[in-house]
């Protein structure tokens, strides 16, 4: 197994296991971000990087779920470099300080409940999708940068409206790093 490869499955799943626990609950009107660096890393260090495969899951017992007429992918990549970019760090093909890669949950089937102020509960499918990036040390092939957002998926969204959700959320992810 190459490094890569091994970077990449451990990376794939730390952020798979942390998208069963966000999408299991959705208790979210909008989108909830959280984000970690290690405590033994200063990102001001870290001047190159290179992307890795991104990942997904998706749950959805029905086949409900289509992707839009965008390609998701490129559009997270591309918010990402422009983050990135805006903190001085520059993508290179060869020997990167850190790795960067992502993982896509969406998950169709949750279910969300609902108390009354008369202790009616009220159970409704509310679909939701989170996303995971990741940085990982290029050295040590340990994360030492990590963004997670979770969220209500809104559907029948225009591509332009798709692409506003996901900017404000990348943005909101990388609030913090230097």
């Amino acid at each position: 197994m190459s490094k890569v490869t091994k970077i990449f499955a451990i990376a794939s799943m730390i952020a798979s296991l942390m998208i069963l626990g966000f999408t299991g609950c959705t208790s979210t009107k909008d989108i909830n971000v959280e984000q970690a660096t290690s405590k033994k890393v200063d990102m001001k260090g870290y001047k190159t990087y290179a992307p890795l495969l991104a990942g997904g899951m998706l749950i959805d017992s029905k086949g409900t779920w289509v992707p839009r007429n965008m390609d998701l992918d490129a559009e997270i990549q591309y918010m990402t470099k422009k983050e990135l970019d805006k903190r001085g760090k520059k993508q290179v093909l060869t020997n990167p300080d850190f790795y960067v890669t992502y993982v896509v949950g969406v998950d169709m089937d949750t279910v969300e409940e609902k108390v009354s102020k008369k202790d009616q509960v009220t159970l409704s499918n509310v679909p939701s999708a989170a996303l995971a990036l990741i940085f990982i040390d290029a050295q040590t092939n340990e994360v030492i940068w990590m963004a997670e957002a979770d969220g209500e998926l809104k559907q029948n969204l225009s591509d332009k409206k798709v692409k506003q959700r996901l900017d404000r959320t990348i943005k909101k992810m990388f609030r913090g790093l230097r």
